[in-house]
């Protein structure tokens, strides 16, 4: 995908089917996932925070949204969130963050070698490590593309599984931050996830991609700043 073909993410959101009917609909609803985004992102937890965020930035956001009745109240942000098409939105953040993972490439070249020793009778001994079977011994050699620089790491570790493999222990190794990879430590612990109390309709599923979403296409960056307002959230 070359970077005139890919869609921005206002163009993406817009392609989420409307799930409402009638003439009586005051904002669009790619506009209401925008701000949603744009609040998790700086710290919003809940519907009441989206909407303080949205109104405390409600110029700045005009720059790129219409707005024309103003910004969502809570209870509209709640009643969108739990009955827009979840999967349509899902496809609609991979899309785009799939293109920025294209965008950036990876810039340097990893091998990883891996020694085990079975002969640790003393080291379970020494330490009290009952049921220990081994010690692994994995050697990262990364060259950077650009300059041709390379640098090594040796990491040490004692495992329990029997018959384990190098090739199976450097694929165990690879899985070991797979918790931390699947976002879970961060979306527990910046968006307080496992404290979420939505409950109704598709908005759980919601609040749940979005922290992923905005987690990912952030880079794992939640940013701050001063803010006349109070409430329960980081606001910007």
């Amino acid at each position: 995908m070359t970077k005139a073909e890919r869609k921005t993410l206002l163009e993406l959101l817009a392609e989420v089917p409307e799930h409402r009917i009638g003439n009586a609909i005051k904002y669009a609803l790619r506009d209401v996932l925008f701000l949603g985004i744009f609040a998790i992102l700086c710290g919003a937890e809940t519907y009441t925070g989206m909407h303080t965020f949205s109104e405390l930035h409600l110029e700045e956001l005009r720059k790129y949204l219409e707005l024309p009745n103003g910004v969502p109240s809570h209870d509209a942000f709640g009643d969108i969130f739990s009955r827009v098409d979840t999967a349509a939105v899902g496809r609609c953040f991979k899309l785009f963050t799939d293109s920025i993972k294209e965008g950036e490439g990876t810039d340097y070249v990893e091998k990883r070698e891996c020694w085990l020793f079975d002969d640790v009778n003393w080291l379970a001994e020494r330490h009290e490590w009952p049921g220990l079977k081994g010690a692994a011994v994995i050697l990262s050699t990364r060259t950077m593309i650009n300059t041709g620089i390379t640098s090594t790491c040796y990491s040490y570790y004692i495992y329990s599984h029997d018959e384990m493999t190098a090739h199976r222990f450097l694929s165990l190794q690879r899985k070991h931050w797979a918790v931390e990879n699947d976002l879970h430590w961060c979306l527990d612990c910046c968006f307080h996830e496992d404290d979420m109390h939505v409950r109704m309709g598709h908005a759980a599923v919601i609040i749940v991609r979005y922290g992923g979403f905005t987690w990912c296409a952030g880079h794992g960056t939640i940013l701050a700043g001063e803010s006349p307002a109070t409430g329960s959230f980081r606001q910007v």
